[in-house]
């Protein structure tokens, strides 16, 4: 899968990316949110997984303009367990949050579950699927 990655601390992004290529993703990695949406203009990509606790004030509507515009998922993740950022995540329309992107088996594990629902929605065009957290809760997106 093709990954666009949000994430502006750059100790972080690398290794998150290299964590996603080592679980046999490509990650295009976008240091904020004006990079990703330049960089949606002329290329595309599976799924966009920024993270939610970036702090910066456009990140959902962001979220919600690439899965329109764009006709993308996204995925948010946050460091940290903090039960805030996964409702900010489905509240903005992400249809899975990720824990902890940096524990290799959670990731692998998020990302395969990831994969299977955008396949489904790609063939039943349903916008309504149930979305996920990692810990295995399923929350409305």
């Amino acid at each position: 899968m093709h990954i666009m990655l949000v994430e502006g601390h750059p100790d972080t992004a690398a290794a998150i990316k290299s964590l996603l290529n080592f679980i046999g993703h490509t990650a295009t990695l976008c240091a904020n949110f004006k990079s990703a949406t330049k960089w949606l203009e002329n290329d595309s990509c599976d799924l966009v997984l920024i993270n939610i606790g970036s702090g910066e004030d456009f990140a959902y509507s962001f979220v919600l303009n690439a899965a329109k515009q764009h006709n993308l998922s996204t995925a948010g993740y946050a460091i940290g367990t903090g039960r805030s950022y996964r409702s900010e995540a489905f509240s903005a329309g992400c249809i899975g949050y990720i824990a902890n992107p940096t524990d290799r088996d959670a990731l692998s594990k998020a990302m395969d579950r990831l994969e299977k629902m955008i396949a489904n929605r790609n063939e039943s065009n349903s916008q309504n699927d149930p979305g996920f957290d990692t810990n295995g809760q399923q929350d409305e997106a």
